[in-house]
Protein backbone atom coordinates (compact mmCIF):
# COMPACT_ATOMS: atom_id res chain seq x y z
CA UNK A 1 0.00 0.00 0.00
CA UNK A 2 2.84 2.39 0.79
CA UNK A 3 4.57 1.59 -2.49
CA UNK A 4 1.39 2.30 -4.45
CA UNK A 5 0.77 5.54 -2.59
CA UNK A 6 4.36 6.78 -2.90
CA UNK A 7 4.80 5.85 -6.54
CA UNK A 8 1.86 8.03 -7.54
CA UNK A 9 2.16 10.92 -5.09
CA UNK A 10 2.74 13.49 -7.85
CA UNK A 11 -0.30 12.53 -9.90
CA UNK A 12 -2.39 15.53 -10.89
CA UNK A 13 -5.07 13.72 -12.88
CA UNK A 14 -8.24 13.25 -10.83
CA UNK A 15 -9.14 9.96 -12.49
CA UNK A 16 -5.77 8.46 -11.62
CA UNK A 17 -6.06 9.63 -8.03
CA UNK A 18 -9.52 8.09 -7.78
CA UNK A 19 -8.21 4.79 -9.19
CA UNK A 20 -5.27 4.75 -6.77
CA UNK A 21 -7.50 5.49 -3.79
CA UNK A 22 -9.96 2.79 -4.91
CA UNK A 23 -7.17 0.22 -5.11
CA UNK A 24 -5.87 1.21 -1.69
CA UNK A 25 -9.36 0.92 -0.19
CA UNK A 26 -9.88 -2.51 -1.73
CA UNK A 27 -6.53 -3.72 -0.39
CA UNK A 28 -7.39 -2.36 3.04
CA UNK A 29 -10.90 -3.84 3.11
CA UNK A 30 -10.13 -7.27 1.67
CA UNK A 31 -6.50 -7.96 2.67
CA UNK A 32 -5.28 -5.90 5.62
CA UNK A 33 -8.35 -5.97 7.89
CA UNK A 34 -9.07 -9.72 7.46
CA UNK A 35 -5.37 -10.53 7.97
CA UNK A 36 -5.31 -8.52 11.20
CA UNK A 37 -8.44 -10.24 12.48
CA UNK A 38 -6.99 -13.63 11.55
CA UNK A 39 -3.80 -12.78 13.47
CA UNK A 40 -5.94 -11.90 16.49
CA UNK A 41 -7.86 -15.17 16.18
CA UNK A 42 -4.75 -17.33 15.84
CA UNK A 43 -3.13 -15.51 18.78
CA UNK A 44 -6.20 -16.24 20.87
CA UNK A 45 -6.13 -19.89 19.91
CA UNK A 46 -2.43 -20.13 20.74
CA UNK A 47 -3.04 -18.60 24.16
CA UNK A 48 -6.03 -20.81 24.83
CA UNK A 49 -4.65 -24.10 23.56
CA UNK A 50 -1.03 -23.92 24.76
CA UNK A 51 0.74 -23.58 28.09
CA UNK A 52 1.44 -19.86 27.49
CA UNK A 53 -2.07 -18.87 28.52
CA UNK A 54 -3.54 -15.39 28.54
CA UNK A 55 -2.29 -14.14 31.89
CA UNK A 56 0.87 -16.13 32.57
CA UNK A 57 3.23 -13.48 31.17
CA UNK A 58 2.71 -9.72 31.17
CA UNK A 59 3.93 -9.33 27.59
CA UNK A 60 1.07 -11.51 26.34
CA UNK A 61 -1.43 -9.15 27.98
CA UNK A 62 0.36 -6.10 26.56
CA UNK A 63 0.43 -7.66 23.11
CA UNK A 64 -3.27 -8.51 23.25
CA UNK A 65 -4.25 -5.01 24.34
CA UNK A 66 -2.06 -3.46 21.64
CA UNK A 67 -3.42 -5.77 18.94
CA UNK A 68 -7.06 -5.19 19.83
CA UNK A 69 -6.49 -1.43 20.02
CA UNK A 70 -4.72 -1.28 16.67
CA UNK A 71 -7.32 -3.43 14.94
CA UNK A 72 -10.18 -1.36 16.37
CA UNK A 73 -8.73 2.03 15.46
CA UNK A 74 -7.29 0.79 12.16
CA UNK A 75 -10.61 -0.62 11.03
CA UNK A 76 -12.48 2.56 11.90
Amino acid sequence: MIAIALSNRNTTNGDELYAINSILKLLDDFVIIPAANLALLTGGLLCWLTVWGFFKHYWVIVKWVATVTLITFGTL
